[in-house]
């Protein structure tokens, strides 16, 4: 399975949004020199290996966040705030207004296939809960 580069992306204009992007040039130079894949540009399109891709998170987040996996949880938040708001790439998903339940059961799979190259994800809707 790979991981698109859709989901490298807003990662890295995130960090470079904290700490700045000198910082993030600083550690991605030292990042590739040990992980090649990524001497090629990154697009939204580039399917990137998973190990290659766990290997950049693990390295993020003990290079910006001390290790603290929590801080995926906010980078995801962030990153799904901004993709779907009006300026970003999947707003057509929500600007039809669906109800909550047509979303999970018909949108968020394609979202899944938007970002990664195998598996699927399944989704159930029991009340309020998915």
């Amino acid at each position: 399975m790979k991981v698109k580069g859709l989901s490298f992306l807003p990662t890295r204009l995130q960090i470079i949004y904290e700490f700045g992007e000198e910082r993030w040039n600083d550690f991605f130079e030292m990042f590739k020199a040990s992980n090649p894949y990524f001497n090629q540009v990154i697009l939204a399109t580039t399917e990137i290996p998973m190990e290659e891709y766990i290997s950049f998170l693990d390295a993020m987040l003990k290079e910006f966040y001390n290790g603290d996996e929590k801080t995926y949880w906010r980078l995801g938040k962030l990153s799904a705030k901004f993709t779907l708001s009006e300026k970003g790439p999947f707003h057509a998903f929500v600007r039809s207004k669906r109800k909550p339940r047509d979303f999970i059961s018909k949108i968020l799979h394609r979202l899944w296939n938007m970002n990664y190259t195998g598996g699927t994800a399944k989704n159930e809707v029991e009340g309020n809960i998915m």
